[in-house]
């Protein structure tokens, strides 16, 4: 919640875009029936439940208006979205991006918090200033853009993270292992 102060919260960053003069307001697309017509970003933070389908018909109508979404996805059990994302050319995987890396756990994190390197950013205007800084991603899952985008959308990887690094799908065992 943008009204939360607590670790899973967003009331710093709130309070940081209000710094910046940007109108931050809380949005319920089930209710409201579509987004504001204002709406320069509308940001899904760890949704734990699949959207219902109104709420994802608005969201696709405001995209379709060319308006801009933030959508970030916890790994199982939390949502995917994965039907709303693959009508965007965007595939979600059903994993947790582990890291055998070992410099998670220099930083008390572990393996659940892989490391991106500066060589692991793409040549996007978003990640352009990253190119000399490590950073590491906790509790996440697989995105990547869809093998064949569909017509009229360009879809970019913005990052990868190091190659001592894959999406576990066996969850339930307590091990992983890259296979």
């Amino acid at each position: 919640s943008i009204d939360d102060a607590e670790r899973t919260g967003y009331a710093q960053a709130k309070m940081e875009l209000e710094k910046e003069n940007d109108v931050v307001k809380k949005i319920n697309l089930a209710m409201e029936g579509k987004v504001p017509d204002d709406a320069s970003l509308v940001v899904m933070a760890g949704p734990t439940t699949e959207p219902f389908s109104n709420e994802t018909e608005a969201l696709d109508a405001y995209l379709q208006k060319g308006g801009s979404a933030l959508i970030l996805l916890d790994p199982p059990p939390g949502a995917s979205l994965s039907e709303f994302l693959k009508k965007w050319s965007v595939e979600v995987g059903n994993n947790v991006v582990l890291d055998a890396s070992g410099v998670g756990r220099l930083l008390g994190m572990g393996p659940a918090a892989p490391l991106v390197t500066p060589n692991g950013y793409g040549a996007h205007k978003i990640t352009e200033r990253m190119s000399r800084v490590m950073t590491f991603f906790p509790l996440v899952r697989s995105i990547s853009p869809a093998a064949t985008p569909a017509e009229g959308l360009t879809v970019e990887k913005l990052l990868n993270t190091n190659e001592r690094s894959w999406g576990e799908t066996n969850m339930k065992s307590g091990e992983a292992t890259f296979d």
